[in-house]
């Protein structure tokens, strides 16, 4: 395709992106290749044919660009021969420009280091290689983890040798005062200090030294919906097109068995046992459970594969709407497709709108029906009871299962 090509862009809105004309045409029949719609297409085009062009009048060149040239092109004065005459990239353009980058750098037309992270350092590398490794953690765990991490360690030092409780406690007091409290700062605090003692470079006891943060709640009671609300929130999904029905898988593997919504977003054919009527499901910490399929939720995932789903040559069950045909992105996707139910359903005032919401649903039918709290640690994959029995709360009379005989003779 070349530049007189006819579109949404007249030609004389189009860049010229100098010598990189080559590349734009390469980036131009990749998109379409990802069945992205023309429109779509003109506008990554655009941003990256904006961007060749103030690169070449910035006596650039493409194969040296880094992470500096994106920031400048972000606040350069316009002054490119084209439609644009904005002081400053707005960040929506700005991502077309680093997609843009991104696929030069994937052909190996320019250096990956642009987009690539800080490095860590070493002794950060190896806890997260750790818990990793030890704990099971997900990546996207970790990342939260060292981030976390980040905030502390210019308080209290990067050498666990020099640690002692009192600068310890009143690093982290002092960071709970400015910037509020944080159960994952605390956590990955402790998490640091007790690999480290394990490594005899402080001592054991510094774990215990910090003060348990305590997050405001109103009601620690968890609420689900109603099993009506849920057949309702159900019978919403139009099951005539390919969103309604792939809503309804997603809806129905929450609802019916209480997954987690990066359990149903992580969820890969090959976990599906259509012989034997199973689901595998690999959870926190790698923790695998098989789970049983019932017959309304596996004849909904058919119907999403058989009709609806993208043909891609992909293993994840679930896979976006839109071109490109990529898994969903993160968990949140399958919040939003709560969240879209409730709303089509005119499920108002609930206690929350994500995906948890269903997995509590779960936990209140299975009380409503009488089911032990073991059963219901079961389903929900639940380590300890002690986690289950939170909705025991929710029928005082479940209670007497998990009270404990008071020490001596009833008086």
């Amino acid at each position: 395709m070349s530049d007189t090509h006819s579109g949404p862009f007249p030609q004389r809105w189009l860049f010229d992106p100098g010598p990189y004309a080559a590349q734009i045409d390469a980036y131009r029949s990749h998109l379409f290749s990802l069945d992205y719609r023309p429109w779509t297409v003109r506008g990554y085009e655009h941003a990256a044919r904006h961007f060749c062009r103030w690169l070449h009048m910035s006596d650039g060149h493409l194969a040296e660009v880094g992470e500096t040239d994106v920031d400048r092109f972000r606040g350069h004065d316009c002054r490119c021969a084209g439609p644009r005459r904005r002081a400053s990239a707005r960040p929506r353009y700005l991502y077309r420009v680093q997609w843009f980058l991104r696929f030069l750098a994937g052909c190996g037309v320019i250096d990956v280091a642009w987009e690539r992270k800080p490095e860590q350092a070493p002794e950060i590398a190896s806890w997260l290689d750790w818990l990793r490794r030890h704990k099971g953690l997900a990546v996207s765990t970790l990342d939260g983890y060292e981030r976390s991490l980040g905030k502390l360690l210019p308080l209290i030092g990067t050498d666990p040798a020099l640690y002692d409780a009192a600068n310890l406690r009143s690093a982290f007091l002092d960071r709970c005062s400015s910037e509020g409290s944080s159960t994952r700062e605390a956590t990955a605090l402790r998490s640091w200090l007790r690999y480290n003692a394990a490594l005899g470079r402080c001592p054991t006891t510094l774990a215990a030294v910090l003060p348990p943060v305590k997050q405001p709640r109103r009601d620690n009671v968890p609420r689900g919906l109603k099993p009506a609300d849920v057949n309702r929130l159900l019978a919403s999904c139009d099951t005539a097109t390919a969103l309604g029905r792939r809503d309804l898988a997603v809806l129905l593997l929450v609802a019916r068995l209480g997954l987690r919504a990066g359990d149903v977003r992580t969820l890969t054919l090959d976990q599906i046992d259509w012989r034997r009527g199973t689901l595998r499901i690999a959870g926190k910490a790698r923790r695998e459970a098989e789970l049983p399929l019932p017959q309304e939720v596996g004849d909904a995932i058919l119907a999403w594969l058989e009709d609806g789903r993208p043909p891609v040559d992909d293993q994840h069950v679930f896979i976006r709407m839109r071109p490109p045909w990529w898994p969903l992105a993160t968990s949140r996707s399958v919040g939003q497709t709560v969240a879209r139910g409730l709303d089509r359903a005119g499920l108002e005032d609930t206690p929350s709108r994500g995906a948890h919401l269903l997995r509590h649903s779960v936990a209140r039918g299975l009380i409503e029906e009488g089911a032990t709290l073991e059963t219901i640690a079961t389903l929900l994959r639940h380590r300890r009871i002690k986690t289950t029995s939170i909705y025991a709360k929710a029928d005082p009379g479940r209670l007497r299962e998990i009270a404990q005989p008071w020490p001596g003779d009833a008086s």
